[in-house]
């Protein structure tokens, strides 16, 4: 249904710093919010692992995401990662 949107539970989430390419994974909640701990500042992107992407026939695309200084504890909200089923347009 176009249009159609709502929270996934159980997606597999990783972040990827864009300076070293070190990775951190974590798995959504059932609401679609999910938790990473540990980030370095600087800049990297989150995305949906792409072997759940091609199990349930979907794509994503990934988003930018830049973690502010270590002197506070970075808490980044807002980042949508949508997915869509692979046919669509």
């Amino acid at each position: 249904m176009e249009g159609h949107e709502r929270a996934l539970g159980g997606i597999r989430v990783v972040f990827r710093e864009q300076e070293h390419g070190t990775e951190s994974a974590t798995t959504s909640f059932s609401h679609g919010e999910f938790d990473l701990m540990g980030l370095r500042p600087g800049t990297g992107w989150a995305f949906i692992e792409n072997d759940q992407l091609q199990q349930l026939h979907v794509r994503s695309q990934p988003v930018m995401v830049t973690v502010g200084s270590a002197a506070a504890t970075p808490i980044i909200e807002g980042i949508d990662l949508r997915i869509e089923f692979a046919g669509a347009r």
